[in-house]
């Protein structure tokens, strides 16, 4: 996927080599046997520790263009349109690393503001910290992200309510609390 790519096309130093997929691989289920799912997930943004944004959404968006375009949920995009027609307002809300998932926007045909993932600080240069900004967005951390950005989408319409309709995902064991 993603991650093995941005790791060989040289995009994540902490893992740079020849076997940097195959270390990487073993430090994330390391993590997923002693620290957990949340921070395993993590762990898949952090390696990216010290990078700019840009490239790594350059080496996704063309990956979504190309070999993952057949990866895209049709079913999913058909249900966005069909609720955004009826004033629903969807988001992706992924585990996945936020620059993975901003780069899916256009393959996608939906707003990147509307793409959220498991985010990162950013230092005053705007490299990439280890650190995650805001929940985990795995299982009871997706749903604070989501009360987070319904919260956001309150403060910015004041005069209207939202409120969660449904939510879909593909992984059944950490999609939701």
């Amino acid at each position: 996927g993603l991650l093995e790519r941005a790791i060989r096309d040289g995009l994540c130093p902490a893992f740079a080599g020849d076997d940097g997929v195959m270390r990487c691989e073993r430090e994330y289920r390391a993590r997923l046997h002693s620290e957990g799912k949340a921070a395993a997930y993590a762990f898949q943004s952090q390696i990216f520790a010290g990078m700019t944004e840009a490239p790594l959404v350059d080496a996704a968006r063309a990956a979504f263009e190309t070999e993952l375009a057949g990866w895209l949920f049709a079913e999913a995009l058909s249900w966005w349109r069909v609720l955004e027609l009826a004033v629903v307002r969807c988001w992706v809300l992924s585990a996945s690393p936020e620059f993975f998932v901003k780069a899916a926007a256009g393959p996608l045909g939906v707003p990147e503001a509307r793409c959220s993932g498991m985010r990162l600080q950013r230092d005053p240069d705007g490299r990439l910290r280890g650190e995650l900004a805001g929940p985990a967005t795995v299982g009871e951390g997706k749903v604070k992200r989501m009360r987070e950005l319904l919260s956001e989408m309150q403060a910015a319409e004041p005069g209207r309510a939202f409120h969660p309709v449904a939510a879909f995902g593909n992984d059944t064991q950490s999609d939701g609390p």
